[in-house]
């Protein structure tokens, strides 16, 4: 479908890419301090007053990749999501050849029970905004994989300066909604950006580590949401794996895609279930379950990362329970992205009624 003009910033076709920067470790002090500050490790609202969670110490945020062996360079670094708070998939991976961050960008959900985002929601995603544009500075390469405000965020054109950008194409197999917000975020960071590359279908090389990207597929089970595009990172015997937002997968185009690159570790926005029995039907949970359980009996995989979506329902894992069980068979860690940063799961969008009791009678 016709599209505005893109601007003059973007530069196509070459699938060797340098990084923007030479690789340079870094102990991510950005986020260790979001993560450790005290307004988000002491709970300001404890839910079971019975058994709080602590969090963990904020040391053990650098053994990211508990499911990989011990020494390997892969580091997988979830910064926002359900689990942490706020509606986000914004993931940092460090492959020790490029630093990659996907989606950098968080939201809230407009109302959920009749009630607008709670104070504490609008603190933490305050707090792991921050964090994302801190780490956006820290990365050589962004991936955008679609347009919606959860995933991509024009406020932070400024922190895109100097970086690759590997992003969705807006004009083919999109929507008029998605190709306007592009439009709109490609003007706010021309001139600024490295080089702006469009991902779908192809792969990039920077060293010994490959990105490719899928062919669009449908942004759940039809496109009336557009599409997106999924992420393979691949370093040697080394891969990760991220969804974008499939609902699922409930489609057999966004699983084989999963399948072929046989992943490690997969991070995916799993079944839309708080919406089950509305826009979202038992017969596609029932298809997701059947498509991530196919994901599970790949020889590769170790962990399963599931969130996003999901974790929008306080009943997720009774919901998914057959595939928790189907997991344990195969001996793969299924996991929220906060427990991959060894963190308590932190439903607050899920839990907003309950915030806002609980404040009542305070």
């Amino acid at each position: 479908m016709p599209a505005s003009s893109p601007p003059d910033a973007f530069t196509p076709q070459s699938t060797t890419v340098a990084p923007a920067t030479v690789f340079v470790r870094t102990p991510y002090d950005s986020l260790r301090a979001t993560i450790s500050s005290t307004s988000l490790a002491e709970r300001e609202f404890t839910l079971n007053k019975k058994s709080p969670q602590k969090p963990a110490k904020a040391a053990k945020l650098f053994t990211l990749s508990g499911s990989l062996k011990a020494g390997r360079r892969l580091e997988i670094v979830p910064l926002a999501g359900e689990s942490l708070g706020v509606r986000s998939m914004a993931t940092f991976v460090d492959t020790g050849d490029v630093r990659i961050l996907c989606d950098p960008a968080a939201a809230l959900g407009p109302l959920r029970y009749g009630y607008e985002p709670h104070p504490l929601e609008l603190q933490r995603l305050e707090q792991l905004t921050r964090c994302i544009e801190d780490m956006i500075t820290l990365s050589d390469v962004v991936v955008i994989t679609h347009y919606h405000f959860d995933h991509h965020d024009p406020g932070m054109a400024e922190s895109f300066r100097g970086k690759t950008v590997l992003l969705k194409d807006w004009e083919r197999m999109t929507n008029r909604s998605q190709s306007r917000r592009c439009s709109n975020f490609l003007g706010r960071v021309r001139g600024m950006v490295r080089s702006f590359q469009i991902a779908d279908g192809r792969s990039f090389n920077f060293s010994d580590t490959t990105v490719k990207f899928s062919e669009p597929v449908p942004h759940g089970a039809d496109v009336s949401l557009g599409y997106v595009v999924e992420v393979s990172i691949k370093r040697r015997d080394e891969s990760f794996l991220y969804t974008s937002d499939v609902q699922g997968p409930c489609l057999p185009s966004q699983t084989s895609f999963i399948v072929r690159e046989k992943p490690e570790v997969v991070l995916c926005d799993g079944p839309m279930t708080y919406m089950l029995g509305q826009s979202y039907s038992h017969s596609l949970l029932l298809k997701a379950i059947a498509n991530l359980k196919t994901v599970l009996t790949l020889p590769s995989l170790r962990r399963l990362a599931l969130d996003h979506h999901l974790l929008r329902d306080l009943r997720w894992r009774e919901t998914m329970q057959p595939l928790f069980e189907e997991a344990e068979k195969r001996s793969v860690d299924v996991v929220t992205m906060a427990e991959m940063l060894r963190w308590p799961v932190d439903l607050l969008e899920a839990k907003r009624k309950e915030l806002y009791e609980l404040e009542a009678t305070a």
